[in-house]
This record gives C-alpha cells, sequence and structure tokens, in this order.
C-alpha cells in the first residue's frame, strides 16, 4: 500500500510538478540558472510573474555552453529513464490491474519530455567543435568567446554559413537579443520569436497558426484530411 500511494502520489502537482518546474536544468556562474519555467517563459510559451524579468533566450544558451557537457548528458540521461519508467509502471497497471486504474501520470510525462526537449535543444552537440553561433551567444551578453578581449565577439562578416537548425536558432536569439538593448522599440523580436516557434512545425501547423483561413483550401490542396 505504501508503494502503491507513492506511485500514485506521483501525479500531486504540489508535491512532483511544481518543484519539477523550478528545478536547474542548467547552471552557470556568469550566465545563472534556469528552469522549465525560465525557458518557458523566455520562449514565450508562458507567462513571467507579475514583476518578473524575462530571460533572454540568448542568455539561456550561453548558460548551456558553458555548462559541463557531462552534466547535461547526465540529466539527459536521467529524464529520458524517467520516461521510460513513467510507461511501465502505466502498463503495469493495465496489465495487472486493469486499464485506466493506475494514476494519471499524463502531466508529469509532458513536463518531463519537454525538460528533455529544452536539453536536447539548447546542449551543445556531443563531441562537436565549438561553432561560430555557440561563441557569439555569451558575447552578446557581455561575455568574450575564449581568449578574446573584454568585450569583444565574433563578427557577423566572419559568419559564412550556418550547418544546424540549433546553429540557426541561436543565432536568431543573438538577433533578438541586440534589438531589445539597441533599438528596444523595434517589433522585430516579436516576430522573430514567432518565427521560431514555427521552426520545429509542419507546412500545415505553421498556416494553420499564421493563416487559419486558409486551411480548408490547403487541406483540399494537399489531399490531407482535417486532423492529420
Amino acid at each position: 500500500m505504501m508503494r502503491s500511494n507513492a506511485v500514485f502520489g506521483l501525479a500531486d502537482p504540489t508535491r512532483v510538478l511544481r518543484p519539477l518546474r523550478e528545478y536547474p536544468l542548467v547552471s552557470s556562474l556568469r550566465a545563472g540558472r534556469f528552469s522549465w519555467r525560465d525557458i518557458s517563459v523566455a520562449t514565450g510559451a508562458i507567462e513571467p510573474e507579475p514583476g518578473a524579468e524575462k530571460p533572454l533566450e540568448s542568455t539561456i544558451t550561453a548558460a548551456f555552453q558553458e555548462t559541463d557537457p557531462g552534466v547535461l548528458a547526465d540529466l539527459r540521461d536521467a529524464l529520458a529513464g524517467s520516461l521510460k519508467s513513467l510507461k511501465a509502471m502505466a502498463a503495469v497497471f493495465d496489465d495487472r490491474a486493469g486499464y485506466g486504474t493506475g494514476p494519471d501520470l499524463t502531466r508529469l510525462e509532458k513536463l518531463l519530455g519537454e525538460m528533455l526537449k529544452m536539453i536536447e535543444r539548447y546542449a551543445p552537440a556531443e563531441g562537436a567543435a565549438v561553432t561560430a553561433a555557440a561563441e557569439a551567444a555569451p558575447a552578446a551578453n557581455g561575455f568574450a568567446p575564449p581568449g578574446a578581449a573584454p568585450g569583444a565577439g565574433v563578427p557577423a562578416a566572419s559568419l559564412t554559413a550556418v550547418h544546424t537548425r540549433v546553429d540557426a536558432l541561436r543565432l536568431l536569439d543573438l538577433v533578438c537579443a541586440y534589438y531589445e538593448r539597441a533599438e528596444p522599440s523595434s517589433p522585430l523580436p516579436l516576430l522573430i520569436r514567432r518565427a521560431k516557434r514555427l521552426a520545429d512545425k509542419s507546412f500545415l501547423e505553421i498556416l494553420q497558426d499564421i493563416a487559419p483561413d486558409g486551411m480548408t483550401q490547403a487541406h483540399s490542396v494537399t489531399g490531407v484530411p482535417p486532423g492529420d
């Protein structure tokens, strides 16, 4: 019974979900500590608390760049393992006690999955060389690349190509950071952040976001039924 109570306690939003949302996914002496909530606020997924300052994605990127890759790999593995265990728990309840008899762990699974995606999105690729975009991310927050003079950054003219989606998104973060700092009245950061949110979506999902009135015609042309 005690073990059963512990399993059902995993669905408790106060004891489990809230602490996880506040748990730091990354910690840097210079850039700071950032949790699921901080990153969600920075990307516009949730609204900041009243009076709270909205973190910059470029600062979050810098924090990930300055964190030991081994620490990030361990956290990534722990999250992936936890998700696997949750699915196994649900299967055990379904098999031994009947379908739907176990705790509703949907919200916990969703949260752990989002945390895992955040690490995969911001963490440097394992074994990859530091790219110019990665070096420029700390510079946007007042940190120079290793060996550079204080206040120095990576000139945009030195960038000749973007090789991955991750690098492209990081560069968009830098553009946002520049306009927010140098031209705070510019609407470009809002437009760029919207473009970033569409980066991982399909054509139809993008169309639904920017031109929902055209969805019927799009489904007719592509032959894809609504909802697919």
